[in-house]
């Protein structure tokens, strides 16, 4: 989906269900076409697709596809995938991204990522780690992440898209949680832990609607 207003389109691989997929020709097609059209592109490594985008053909597209310039990988493995795709094709990704929320973050950015795409729970918390990486400043991205990856990891491990929701009714944002049936809404313990974890970290997402 993309609105007027976008620069960017997002693009996960076509599949209809786990056997209902494209080759590999199929898939660069596809991608091919709608750089035919215009935006720029950002292809999305994602496992839940069941459509395996292969270093080769991950490497062939971003030589040969021109709007295809940005990256969000997140499948098993990262950080090595990334750091095989920028030996093979650095000049052609103008945007390498970490997409497996901030949880492998440093490993990542170790192999050459450039920015993170995590939740809304606390972007203004990772923040810090990806901009003291990119500066030089090893020492001080790994105590900023080393302060927020019991959030990270308790929201990913525990609690998934429904950690941002309630973030977002703690500080005002949205009056409900309600997720889509047949996925309950977080309680009990997981969402007291997950806000045990928040708080002293004073997240924005927290305050920002009181």
């Amino acid at each position: 989906m993309q609105s007027s207003r976008s620069r960017y389109r997002n693009d996960d691989t076509p599949y209809h269900g786990a056997l209902l997929k494209g080759t590999a020709e199929q898939t660069f097609e596809q991608v091919a076409r709608v750089g035919e059209v215009g935006p720029p592109i950002m292809l999305q490594d994602a496992p839940l697709s069941g459509v395996e985008l292969t270093i080769p053909l991950l490497t062939k597209m971003a030589r040969e596809i021109k709007m295809l310039n940005l990256l969000k990988i997140e499948s098993v493995g990262t950080a090595a995938k990334l750091d095989a795709l920028l030996a093979a094709a650095r000049d052609h990704i103008d945007g390498p991204f970490d997409g497996e929320e901030g949880i492998t973050l440093l490993a990542v950015l170790e192999a050459g990522a450039t920015d993170t795409m995590t939740s809304a729970t606390m972007p203004d918390q990772i923040k810090p780690v990806v901009t003291s990486f990119l500066a030089g400043d090893k020492a001080a991205a790994t105590a900023a992440y080393a302060r927020v990856l019991p959030a990270i990891n308790h929201e990913n491990r525990q609690c998934g898209f429904r950690a941002a929701k309630e973030a977002m009714v703690e500080g005002h944002l949205i009056k409900s949680a309600f997720c889509q049936h047949p996925i309950p809404r977080l309680g009990g313990p997981a969402r007291a832990q997950l806000m045990a974890l928040l708080q002293p970290l004073d997240p924005i997402v927290l305050s920002w609607g009181k």
